[in-house]
């Protein structure tokens, strides 16, 4: 997971955070460990992720407001991956 801050037209990573699963419990808890250790409380307006439903789930559940935006690299990525099987 990475966060960013815009300024003007570049993103600025402010965090990354290692994930070392895939599951709902990782990606809740990652928010909250940024949280305990930055005694920042995040509030994002949106969040670029990939296609994981378990972290779309995640993102949602923890930042209602934010908009869940699919990122692009990783769609093409997918896209790519299923040509060659065709």
């Amino acid at each position: 997971m990475r966060g960013h801050v815009q300024a003007s037209e570049l993103f600025v990573p402010v965090y990354v955070g290692l994930c070392n699963s895939k599951g709902t419990t990782m990606y809740n808890d990652n928010p909250e460990l940024i949280h305990r250790d930055t005694s920042e409380k995040l509030e994002p307006s949106d969040i670029v992720c990939d296609f994981e439903l378990a972290l779309i789930q995640a993102i949602e559940k923890q930042f209602p407001k934010a908009e869940v935006i699919d990122c692009m690299f990783h769609f093409e990525q997918a896209v790519r991956r299923q040509m060659k099987t065709c």
